[in-house]
């Protein structure tokens, strides 16, 4: 089972996420955008530039939109439905795509994996995963679409790669409240799954939420951060409390792992056993507390068990937001 993080200290319930009273994330965010005071505001005003909307006519169709990310959904008429009976009308569609891993950082989400694949512990490397929901009037449309929507995700992990596709659930979890991917079935699919002949991913889906495309990679080692300087108290596992995110970045490969695990209050691990051999990536680590930015970085190599210590220095918020685009090009 794969968990999804994306709540924050005011987060809510439903992908990179929401506020904890429940309410869904993708509701009016009313948050500074200039200077967040807090690492709860960042992501919120980073996931309200990254909404998209998209309306169309139920009745209409097939219409295909093309997202910024380069995705492209076609939807048949008749697709949605309210209460079981077809909407009459307009639907807006809202999505968030997280494609790269800037869009993961800023958004507060990872590619963590909590299990094991055939008895070994490992992590996801990822092709991105997106969130997509409905409203006709101002209302939420049923969840379980009347007809598939096609979608195209665009590949960037190599050819040869193997590749899974998941879906996410609110109802995964030791509570029945926590999201996770969980192994997808014939039902949720509406279809096969296949590579098109411009190797993008090509896929029938028949649930609005959470879809994600992963490769996923054996580990053997454990990595140990420890923070000096300035920082507030680390992020929880779900990120509904702590101001200061570690994460370690493969180089050239998409992964992004949020180390988490708490030793003390100055350290954190990653998953036990979780890193695989031979890999080169960046440890970073950034807080936004009480208005204080601080950032620490460093170029690691993975070949054991690793410790290190990261020195968090003040900074401004352009230098983090730089620091997180720059992932995109991390060759």
């Amino acid at each position: 089972m794969k968990e999804l993080i994306f709540y924050s200290a005011l987060f809510i319930t439903v992908f990179f996420v929401a506020c904890d009273d429940g309410e869904h994330f993708y509701g009016p965010v009313d948050v500074p955008d200039d200077s967040p005071r807090n690492t709860n505001e960042y992501f919120l005003a980073n996931r309200g530039h990254m909404k998209q909307l998209f309306t169309v006519d139920n009745t209409d169709g097939p219409v295909t939109v093309t997202t910024d990310g380069g995705m492209t959904i076609t939807i048949q008429p008749h697709t949605f439905t309210l209460d079981g009976e077809p909407v009459d009308g307009n639907v807006e569609i809202e999505l968030y795509e997280m494609l790269t891993l800037s869009s993961m950082v800023l958004t507060g989400t990872n590619t963590n994996y909590t299990g094991s694949w055939y008895g070994q512990p490992g992590y996801f490397a990822t092709d991105g995963f997106f969130h997509i929901s409905a409203t006709a009037d101002g209302k939420e449309v049923d969840g379980r679409l009347a007809q598939p929507l096609r979608v195209t995700m665009p590949r960037r992990l190599s050819e040869s790669d193997w590749t899974l596709l998941w879906p996410a659930t609110e109802e995964a979890g030791d509570n029945g409240d926590l999201f996770a991917w969980e192994d997808p079935s014939n039902d949720w699919w509406g279809g096969e799954a296949w590579i098109n002949e411009d190797y993008d991913f090509e896929f029938d889906l028949g649930n609005l939420g959470w879809c994600n495309c992963d490769l996923f990679q054996y580990g053997q080692h454990t990595i140990t951060v420890t923070l000096t300087g300035d920082f507030g108290p680390f992020a929880n596992y779900l990120a509904t409390e702590g101001e200061t995110y570690v994460f370690f970045a493969a180089k050239g490969c998409p992964v992004l792992a949020q180390l988490y695990t708490v030793v003390d209050s100055s350290t954190v691990q990653s998953y036990e056993h979780a890193m695989p051999d031979g890999i080169a990536g960046r440890l970073f680590a950034f807080s936004i507390k009480d208005g204080v930015y601080t950032y620490a970085e460093k170029e690691v190599a993975v070949d054991g068990d690793l410790f290190e210590t990261l020195e968090m220095e003040k900074v401004d918020k352009k230098y983090i937001d730089e620091r997180i685009a720059s992932l995109d090009n991390y060759k």
